[in-house]
């Protein structure tokens, strides 16, 4: 992640340390704070619906959780879009290593033909597109 506001042109890839730089405090407390929101309860200042899909527990809590529960830590991910209206990213994913899920764990992949079909609709959906294919080894 590059330094969002280029003094010094730093390239930062610990959020510990964006929040610490009083040059980009403020803007990536305000965007955990959105992520975090969206996850829990939903974000007021962007009138957002919450998934509800983490809960916070006090390690007092904690210590409590039945042996048949998991707990884990929060992976802290930034990115800066420059395209972007709100350019700065935060996005919040459970620590890997300590869950423990007895389900598939893999994901499929798109076929072939699906692949193609992608492909062949994002390069022939905009209006006034042409497409040229070159095959020196044509042979009719």
């Amino acid at each position: 992640m590059i330094h969002p506001i280029p003094i010094t042109g730093e390239t930062i890839t610990k959020y510990q340390k964006l929040v610490q730089d009083p040059v980009t405090r403020e803007r990536w407390s305000r965007t955990f704070d959105k992520e975090f929101d969206n996850l829990i309860e939903g974000d007021g200042l962007m009138n957002a619906v919450g998934a509800i899909s983490i809960f916070t527990l006090s390690p007092d809590q904690i210590k409590m959780t039945r042996a048949d529960r998991g707990v884990t830590h929060a992976c802290i991910v930034d990115g800066f879009r420059p395209q972007k209206i709100d350019p700065s990213r935060v996005q919040i994913t459970a620590g890997g290593k300590l869950i423990m899920y007895l389900g598939e764990l893999t994901t499929s992949t798109a076929n072939l033909t699906t692949t193609l079909k992608i492909l062949w609709n994002s390069v022939l959906s905009p209006k006034l597109t042409k497409f040229m294919d070159i095959n020196k080894n044509n042979t009719h």
